[in-house]
């Protein structure tokens, strides 16, 4: 399953080539590698990869409701892999630098693994991307 999400990772990298994507660190939980692909204006694929899990998650993306130039919230559901595959839920809010290529993020999420029991998987994380 571990390597599923990795082709899917994989997969959404390739598929960016054509398009509107970045690339970034994430901190917190998880710490280590995250990327978005850009679907259209209000919808995203992201992925994060670090040691502890990976996940990959569908977004939609909004930015009514806040009075925040160049800012945007998101949620939506995804895919969470810890030893076993499970599934989890975001949101986060999105702010996009001025006259740059970048963006900051901020986001929690929880998260529901099946395993020998069920456990769940709370996560809270800043980061960072560059647009390609």
């Amino acid at each position: 399953m571990k390597r599923l999400l990795v082709l899917v990772g994989l997969l959404t990298a390739s598929l960016s080539l054509a398009s509107e994507w970045s690339a970034g660190l994430i901190i917190g939980s998880p710490t280590g590698l995250s990327a978005k692909y850009d679907l259209s204006e209000t919808n995203s694929i992201a992925t994060g990869i670090s040691t502890g899990h990976t996940y990959i998650d569908y977004r939609w993306e909004r930015a009514d409701g806040i009075n925040i130039d160049n800012m945007k919230w998101y949620y939506g559901p995804g895919l969470l892999l810890r030893k076993n595959l499970g599934v989890r839920g975001n949101i986060g809010a999105e702010y996009f630098i001025q006259d740059t290529a970048w963006h900051a993020f901020g986001e929690t999420g929880v998260g529901f693994v099946a395993g020998d029991k069920l456990s769940t998987h709370l996560s809270v994380a800043l980061g960072g991307r560059f647009n390609f």
